[in-house]
């Protein structure tokens, strides 16, 4: 006998109406895109993700990179990812575009070698994450590490040093120079704590687990070597009587040109180089004169006559004094443009001298973090604002000529990298006073 069954129990425990239960008509509940409703190109380059005109693709079909070098970029973890020529500088932690960037010192991650001078310290064979362990011996004198830059110094000439460091056992560190190098005043860290003295310039920066990057700058005093001096000790003892055991944990040194570090540029035997990303929207073709416009579907959706550039990125003054752009839209010869940028101090969304050179000031300055930013050009206007802004700040322009390429973290020329995170971004045609300030303070 068959026996018949219906949607309800007709005795014992109650039953689920057909209409309550999980995707009941079928198939998942439909998901929200993850980009901007408005948006006709979109990145999130924290997970990977790219879409033109609605539909998602892979990334090469949306942004084209060149450098003529690899690139090794930390991920989420701090785990150094390489990165091969020509390859996007994404990892898990978002887009880094960078610029050119030099590391001096030989061996950066392995201290075994002799251009390290080992100063009553020996090296533990165990290794925690990316880091040696210098360990100090018994004798009662300094403990540390001597290196020299390749290549020379020139009199005058600014440079950076810089380090990962961790407490293990003693809980300060000093940096001087010496030879044809100095840093000022030794740079004296409490690894406790993160606070300092001395050098010049310093920066330290708490990277979680203990960890802190160290950055001091120099300048050569004369034409010859630039040599660093590592010491260790306690908080105001560094010549003392070693117990055989107790050191600090030191990683990714590195001795670059300038006064600020970019980013990090692992070597062996010799200096490295990584060369800067040259990152671009691939272009598409314009329906009416076959000239080129920043990305398929640009002239189409009007653009030319306005648009808005959505933003996540992290925007601090890490290079006081040097323009940075995280984002440019450029025409065919370079000469006119409107883009976001970090200049003279100031964060704002400039337009080229054809354009009347509109400065807009970001609402807020310099946020000094992670943030979300936008900028919208329409009917003559030039806006913007980003996150914490209860406004938007705007100022006339002129109505730029037809747009060819979109440049990401970098401008046409390769003169003001980003060298830092970016997360995610996205075009839309004009939006709203009120959609910009609903978007930057989601």
């Amino acid at each position: 006998m068959i026996e018949r069954k219906t949607s309800f129990q007709p005795t014992g425990a109650a039953g689920w109406p057909i209409c309550l239960m999980p995707h009941w008509r079928g198939g998942a509940p439909v998901q929200a895109n993850w980009w901007h409703r408005e948006a006709l190109l979109a990145s999130d380059f924290l997970k990977g993700r790219f879409m033109r005109g609605g539909t998602e693709v892979a990334a090469a079909e949306l942004l084209a990179t060149t450098r003529a070098s690899s690139i090794s970029l930390p991920d989420n973890r701090g785990v150094l990812q390489a990165l091969g020529i020509n390859a996007l500088p994404q990892t898990t932690r978002g887009l880094f575009p960078n610029g050119q960037v030099t590391n001096l010192i030989r061996y950066s991650e392995d201290l075994t070698f002799s251009n390290w001078t080992k100063d009553a310290v020996t090296l533990s064979p165990l290794h925690y994450r990316y880091f040696t362990k210098l360990v100090e011996t018994e004798a009662n004198t300094v403990h540390g590490l001597r290196t020299s830059a390749s290549g020379s110094i020139a009199e005058g000439e600014v440079r950076r040093v810089s380090m990962d460091v961790k407490a293990a056992g003693r809980n300060s560190i000093s940096i001087g120079g010496y030879s044809s190098f100095s840093v000022g005043s030794s740079l004296y860290v409490n690894l406790d704590d993160g606070s300092f003295t001395g050098g010049t310039n310093a920066k330290v920066t708490p990277l979680g687990d203990g960890i802190f990057r160290i950055e001091t700058s120099g300048v050569g005093t004369a034409n010859g070597t630039a040599s660093v001096s590592i010491r260790f000790g306690d908080v105001g003892n560094y010549s003392y009587e070693g117990d055989g055991e107790s050191g600090v944990l030191i990683g990714r040194v590195q001795m670059n040109a300038g006064d600020y570090f970019p980013f990090y540029v692992p070597t062996t035997s010799a200096a490295a180089t990584t060369l800067a990303s040259d990152i671009r929207t691939m272009p598409g073709e314009r329906p009416s004169d076959s000239a080129a416009e920043p990305f398929p579907g640009w002239e189409a959706a009007g653009l030319d006559n306005g648009f808005t550039v959505l933003m996540d990125l992290n925007c601090a003054d890490v290079a006081p004094g040097t323009t940075r752009s995280p984002v440019g839209l450029y025409t065919v010869n370079n000469s006119r443009f409107i883009r976001m940028e970090i200049a003279s101090g100031t964060w704002r969304v400039r337009s080229s001298p054809a354009e009347g050179a509109t400065n807009v000031n970001m609402p807020g300055g310099i946020a000094g973090g992670r943030i979300r930013a936008a900028v919208r050009f329409a009917d003559g206007v030039l806006s913007a604002t980003q996150t914490g802004a209860a406004s938007v700040a705007s100022a006339s322009a002129i109505a730029p000529a037809p747009f060819t390429r979109l440049y990401v973290g970098n401008n046409a020329t390769l003169a003001a990298p980003w060298n830092d995170w970016i997360y995610g971004l996205q075009i839309c045609p004009p939006l709203s006073d009120v959609e910009l300030l609903d978007w930057v303070n989601a």
